[in-house]
């Protein structure tokens, strides 16, 4: 007994040890993304996801703690929410072990649902021949028309939301980004987690396909545009890259694909898991580029085996500083290049300068598509100054030859913009609402590089904890209805076009009142005025006089006043007095009634006692002046 039991433990064990047996190897990927709004990013948005929950930073970013992936993926739904705008939702996000999964989250005023695409590669069969599955494009139906040097700038896509091909599908057409593009559709062809020669191969026709439709004027001319974004064409998503993706097309994206002259149209199918054969059809198998990356295999190489008389060159090297942004907000910039194959070196530099052909300041690398530079490094030419700054480049082959040299440039902005002060007060020809009075919020910043790019502003009541009234406003006012009673303070900071915050400056706290038209704070001369009940009046009564002279004093203690009236067609105008001083005549003629509308405002520094006295002027054929209520902050 005791052997049979040895034994049976033993099989045990070596059953766990074989493939099949051993439980599944578990390891992690990452997920990062950005939320925006409007184009400007969203700060202290909640993203749920994975078992985590984290707020987005200053820039609208968010970066997850490694998630656990047991086997080749990990599903997950990523729920985004922000104050005032609807919630986002991705399902079915595909998290890759030793990859980053980048999530594009733009908010908008309604909820979003959207769900990441299988990859088309994952619709390989093992019982049907790659002739006779399912492939969106036909090579049968375009012929080439044009040659280009450099892929297009942007491309128009019919952005139908779904990934089935349906040429009749509602849409539209939006211009995106011709790079940005290819970056989201990659993750929807091929497959995170194949060898790196594979995704370069799929960088390169996905790539391709794109820039012969814009090349050609557009597949769907009726829509007018150069692509769905459905399996009629190429998946595309714009919520989803990822790290591996990304880097396989920038390595490739220097190269182009040409027959007889004009940019190759890449046709590419799924294939069978594990069968690299080329069936002479002039398309590529993505099954079939990861096969061969497995065997060593280049994605040039592979390119050449499936495509016939296919030629593949460089373009002309370039430079880049940080992904072709605008502005920078550090001197230490991301410089990215392409190059001839066959580069060994890379020379950079912040001055033009040259001494026999050669940047004179400048430091040789080894050559990389991407480096750290620092534009403010004196010894290469830099500078800590603000405004726009260059970065020069050459490249060296094999042989020892330098290129000519190359640049970029982007506006260096290190410092914040300079915030206002925030200011409030009543604002004429708002309405008092039934629990609040309106006031509005006033402020202003400058920045003498960049320019500001938008303010954020929060809210805090009663002492408590500072809330989101608004994010990404470009905007320099703001009109709240404040309740009466509570105790208000509002924050506001500005962010200029490089990214550089301002720190919080706040408004003065204050505390609204109302008081309506029979508080003992008001007065009037027996007999003058007539109270009125009216069901649209603040209250629901109303005070009115046609009598020229008749006079209305209210007294009270504050540092902002303003008097609510009703405006109409049959209303007169009025003389008012502060403190003894004429002020103004408030004319209350509008072409329809408007109840509750404040007509007049005043405002000092500080706190302190007043009188205002509303005079009628008996306005010949429209005598009637009428006061509802008045409001104070304290």
């Amino acid at each position: 007994m005791l052997r049979s039991i040895i034994a049976l433990l033993i099989g045990c064990l070596l059953f766990a040890a074989v493939p099949g047996g051993a439980p599944a190897v578990s390891r992690t990927g990452m997920v990062e993304g950005t939320v925006t709004h409007a184009g400007r990013p969203v700060e202290g948005a909640v993203v749920d996801a994975a078992g985590q929950r984290i707020r987005t930073d200053v820039g609208g970013t968010f970066r997850l703690a490694p998630v656990e992936v047991v086997g080749a993926e990990r599903l997950i739904t990523i729920v985004v929410r922000a104050p005032g705008l609807g919630m986002w939702r991705l399902s079915d996000a595909r998290v890759i072990p030793d990859d980053t999964l980048r999530i594009t989250t733009k908010l908008e005023a309604r909820n979003v649902e959207l769900r990441q695409p299988k990859p088309r590669a994952k619709t390989f069969s093992s019982t049907t021949t790659p002739q006779m599955e399912s492939s969106s494009f036909s090579p049968t139906t375009l012929t080439a028309t044009s040659t280009s040097s450099a892929p297009p700038s942007t491309i128009r896509v019919y952005v139908t939301g779904s990934a089935d091909c349906n040429p009749g599908a509602a849409g539209t057409v939006q211009v995106v980004n011709f790079k940005y593009y290819v970056k989201h559709v990659l993750p929807n062809e091929w497959l995170s987690g194949w060898p790196t020669e594979s995704l370069r191969a799929g960088a390169m026709a996905t790539k391709h396909y794109g820039w012969y439709q814009v090349n050609r004027g557009g597949k769907w001319p009726g829509l007018g545009a150069d692509v769905m974004d459905s399996q009629c064409d190429q998946v595309y998503n714009p919520a989803v890259s990822y790290a591996s993706m990304d880097k396989a097309i920038d390595d490739t994206w220097g190269f182009k694909a040409t027959r007889d002259g004009s940019v190759h149209v890449s046709y590419y199918r799924a294939g069978r898991q594990g069968d690299g054969t080329d069936y002479g059809d002039d398309i590529m198998y993505q099954w079939g580029t990861e096969y061969w990356a497995r065997q060593g295999k280049t994605w040039s190489w592979m390119l050449h085996y499936y495509y016939d008389n296919l030629v593949i060159s460089s373009s002309a090297a370039s430079v880049t500083i940080n992904g072709g942004a605008t502005y920078a907000k550090s001197s230490t910039v991301r410089v990215t290049s392409s190059a001839p194959a066959g580069t060994t070196h890379i020379r950079l530099s912040s001055s033009s300068a040259t001494s026999s052909g050669l940047l004179s300041k400048g430091v040789t690398y080894t050559y990389t598509s991407a480096i750290n530079w620092n534009l403010a490094n004196t010894t290469y030419g830099g500078s800590t100054t603000n405004g726009t700054r260059a970065v020069y480049a050459q490249w060296r082959d094999s042989a020892g030859r330098w290129s000519t040299v190359r640049s970029d440039t982007i506006v260096l902005d290190t410092r914040r913009p300079v915030m206002s002060k925030v200011a409030h007060g009543f604002v004429i020809g708002s309405v008092l609402s039934a629990s609040g009075v309106p006031v509005r919020l006033t402020w202003s910043a400058t920045d003498a590089t960049s320019g500001v790019a938008h303010y954020q502003v929060q809210r805090s009541v009663d002492g408590g904890g500072y809330t989101w009234a608004v994010s990404g406003t470009t905007a320099k006012l703001r009109t709240e209805q404040a309740v009466i009673g509570r105790t208000y303070r509002f924050r506001v900071r500005a962010q200029d076009r490089a990214g550089n915050w301002t720190a919080w400056a706040y408004s003065l706290s204050f505390v609204p009142w109302r008081y309506q038209e029979n508080t003992s704070a008001v007065t009037y001369p027996v007999g003058a005025w007539t109270r009125e009940a009216w069901s649209q009046a603040s209250g629901g009564y109303i005070v009115h006089a046609d009598n020229a002279g008749a006079t209305a004093r209210f007294q009270f203690t504050g540092s902002r006043v303003s008097w609510a009236a009703t405006r109409a067609p049959n209303r007169g105008q009025a003389d008012v007095w502060v403190d003894g001083v004429f002020v103004r005549t408030v004319d209350l003629f509008a072409s329809a009634v408007q109840p509750r509308s404040v007509v007049f405002t005043r405002s000092w520094v500080q706190s302190g006692a007043h009188t205002v006295t509303i005079k009628v002027r008996g306005t010949a054929g429209r005598p009637t002046v009428i006061v509802d209520a008045f409001g104070v902050l304290r």
